[in-house]
């Protein structure tokens, strides 16, 4: 048995020419054996045994493997769109890159079974002196890449015409913060994680009593999402074309490594050479290693006692619902380095806005601003306005944690805590656990004329000596059957209270007892992670009752078909 060594080698070499040029006449296997060639845009030399291409032709690169083995030119050098156009006679055809194929569009690049459309060699010798050799259009793979990267290249040039006109328009809009948004995944938290700056806030941003950047950011969160996701869109466009042309750099190479294996190995049985002898190393080991989705940190969610009550936790509605923000949705290997830059950003695409109550419009003309002087509050006894309850945005939010028990005893837990593990958990930074202010009984609460504004820590109920209705106060379905059985959600007391608060943000019910807790935490609303500045404190489910015996006797009215009658977030 042959060893592998240089004889088998150049059996081998000899052997992949007579495969790749078995149908033809192509280059010769010896001196002797030499014949004239179709060199398809050029003439034979016999003497050098190689073609001499014509004017603005070359013989063909490594990437197209079989036209490189054979030696023929096929690589035409293109010099301009026009000459381009006259030589193929197609309107549309550029030529992007002076030295490559000419650009004309996918239809002719699948002409010559994906090869690209080509004009036949001229006949007539004074058109061929004339420098007229005819063209040829860029293959599959090229026409690809090159259309690919003018399209998103037009993209980019382009894209921030709409972005600057939308951000523009909605400048008079801002939000009204409905919670803690500092740990959330953004692309901006993750650039302040990278320089050492993340954010210290333990969710008492929300109901500032004091304006300040949040309060700024707020007032301009629309404009600042637009933008936002204006400067994402070019970095996952511009990381998208580099990632995939990597990708078809290296598929395209992988194609040819491939094909010159295939050819060899034939060449090996056809030039009669052994390999049963021969020792083939392979890649033993990992060839790619990707580790922590490629070095990239993804932004990811705090988890405690704290976090998970003010920021974190069961946030639903949100793409991170049920899911941990430590979690990479990167799988291993080739894939994890290649598409985490591509992950990040999808993890970090910006998130909407809660609502629109915010900004300008907010405080001049609807009164939901949280700085609008309490004479101007947007509140139940406006008679309720369509346009308002849409921009509170409500119908975005359709799910909440009601089924999820693990989570309401974190909750009740937590309200049992009476603000310890709040304190001890945030060190010297300001606690959102405010100081209980001394408020009445629940029982002097009831003397209380209806409309009586109760402050409670920034937040205030508006007193209501009526039962709630499902439809018109618009009660969320699975809340309203704890009011009706009595029975609150956080604390599973029943009988629970003769008082219920019904949070006019996102119309969940409970009981006044714990609904004063959270309101003096500046807590959002457990079920949908929503603060709300206002409740509505009424009483207590009673059986028979409807809309007429609830509406009676109330300046707090029911919510009308004409519209919400609430007070702001």
């Amino acid at each position: 048995m042959k060893r592998c060594g240089l004889p088998l080698q150049r059996r081998a070499l000899l052997g992949a020419v007579q495969v790749v040029l078995a149908s033809s006449s192509a280059f010769p296997i010896s001196d002797e054996d030499a014949k004239p060639r179709d060199c398809r845009h050029g003439v034979w030399n016999n003497d050098t045994k190689a073609c001499e291409c014509d004017k603005n032709w070359a013989t063909a690169g490594i990437t197209d493997t079989v036209d490189f083995l054979e030696g023929v030119c096929e690589q035409y050098h293109c010099e301009s769109d026009q000459a381009c156009q006259e030589k193929l006679n197609i309107p549309d055809a550029t030529c992007p890159i002076e030295g490559w194929n000419c650009y004309c569009g996918a239809w002719y690049a699948l002409q010559f079974w994906g090869h690209g459309y080509e004009t036949a060699r001229p006949t007539d010798q004074d058109r061929l002196d004339s420098g007229d050799t005819g063209a040829e259009c860029m293959g599959v793979m090229y026409s690809f890449s090159v259309g690919g990267t003018e399209w998103v290249l037009w993209i980019l040039h382009w894209l921030w015409i709409p972005f600057s006109i939308v951000a523009m328009i909605a400048l008079p809009f801002g939000r009204k913060r409905a919670r803690c948004d500092h740990h959330t995944p953004s692309l901006w938290n993750s650039i302040r994680r990278c320089f050492g700056r993340e954010s210290q806030c333990v969710g008492n941003c929300v109901m500032s009593e004091t304006y300040n950047v949040d309060c700024l950011m707020d007032d301009l969160a629309w404009t600042i999402y637009v933008l936002d996701v204006g400067i994402w869109c070019y970095l996952f466009l511009s990381t998208l074309l580099v990632v995939v042309m990597f990708i078809w750099t290296v598929v395209l190479w992988v194609v040819v490594i491939l094909t010159l294996i295939v050819v060899l190995i034939a060449g090996l049985f056809m030039g009669g050479g052994e390999v049963s002898g021969c020792d083939i190393n392979c890649c033993a080991g990992d060839c790619c290693v990707g580790g922590d989705c490629g070095g990239l940190v993804l932004a990811s969610h705090t988890h405690g006692t704290v976090g998970d009550i003010y920021w974190a936790g069961l946030v639903p509605n949100t793409p991170w619902y049920h899911g941990g923000g430590d979690d990479c949705c990167c799988s291993a290997g080739c894939c994890r380095s290649c598409c985490a830059p591509l992950a990040f950003l999808v993890w970090v695409f910006p998130v909407l806005p809660e609502n629109a109550w915010g900004g300008i419009y907010g405080y001049f003309f609807i009164g939901t601003h949280h700085m609008t002087p309490e004479d101007r509050l947007y509140t139940s006894t406006d008679g309720g306005n369509q346009l308002i309850e849409f921009l509170r945005m409500g119908w975005l939010r359709p799910r909440d944690n009601h089924s999820e028990d693990a989570w309401r005893t974190q909750v009740y837990n937590f309200l049992q805590d009476n603000g310890n593990a709040t304190a001890q958990a945030t060190g010297p930074r300001t606690s959102p656990t405010l100081a209980p202010a001394e408020l009445p009984s629940l029982e002097a609460q009831r003397t209380f004329e209806d409309g009586h504004r109760l402050h409670i820590g920034p937040a205030h109920a508006v007193m209501c000596l009526r039962s709630f209705s499902l439809q018109e106060d618009r009660c969320v379905d699975s809340s309203f059957d704890d009011y009706k059985e009595n029975r609150c959600w956080i604390c599973q007391e029943q009988p629970s209270c003769d008082n219920w608060d019904l949070w006019l943000s996102c119309r969940h019910l409970y009981c006044s007892k714990c609904s004063t807790k959270m309101l003096q935490r500046r807590m959002p609303c457990p079920l949908c992670r929503v603060a709300s500045s206002v409740v509505l404190r009424g009483d207590k489910w009673m059986p028979g009752t409807d809309q007429s015996d609830n509406s009676n006797g109330t300046s707090v009215p029911l919510l009308s078909g004409q519209g919400p009658t609430h007070g702001p977030l």
